[in-house]
């Protein structure tokens, strides 16, 4: 049994596949998220560069490595279970909500559209992945609201360093798809 969510005829999708259903979530971002498992160790690149040429917005974040660097000024608050995120990364797409519909439509409106692509999610420390699924799912994190022109998409490696998988609960809220660089074979 593959460790891995199953693949089948329906959602193995090639390159072009891929961009097309990207696509299709920029226009429509009140469609569930999106967790592409890949075999690529550029996938996030070329899925940020094909998408640039066609004048849509990217920003990456690699939830397991880099995220720190993203944080604005790293605080965090100790609690039973750990660490825990209370700022958010930084130039991501959010904005705070004034209760002013004309200036919050305004607000939105600013950050245009576009698509954040969160690698690594499922290897990131708890705090982190909280953050990442939340944002996912939600669209918003404490009082900040992500742009209604922006959507989340999580890239997970199938080689994860990690021995511990995602639960069952981490993946229902995601539409999944699967990209295999080297062939659609071994599924």
């Amino acid at each position: 049994m593959s460790k891995y969510p199953t693949a089948n005829e329906y959602n193995i999708l090639d390159f072009n596949e891929l961009i097309q259903d990207i696509e299709l979530y920029v226009k429509h971002p009140n469609l569930a998220p999106l967790l592409v498992w890949h075999d690529s160790q550029t996938l996030s690149r070329d899925i940020s560069e094909t998408l640039r040429k066609e004048q849509i917005q990217v920003s990456i974040i690699d939830a397991e490595h880099a995220v720190k660097s993203y944080l604005i000024g790293d605080v965090r608050l100790e609690t039973p279970q750990g660490p825990r995120m209370t700022e958010v990364p930084k130039n991501l797409p959010l904005y705070e909500p004034t209760g002013n519909q004309e200036v919050d439509t305004a607000m939105d409106a600013n950050l245009g559209k576009g698509v954040i692509l969160i690698n690594n999610v499922f290897r990131a420390n708890d705090w982190v992945k909280g953050f990442c699924k939340y944002l996912a799912n939600s669209r918003s994190f404490n009082r900040l609201v992500l742009g209604s022109g922006w959507v989340v998409v999580c890239l997970e490696s199938y080689y994860q360093s990690s021995n511990e998988l995602p639960s069952i609960l981490d993946l229902t809220k995601f539409r999944q798809a699967h990209y295999q660089e080297s062939n659609k074979e071994g599924f």
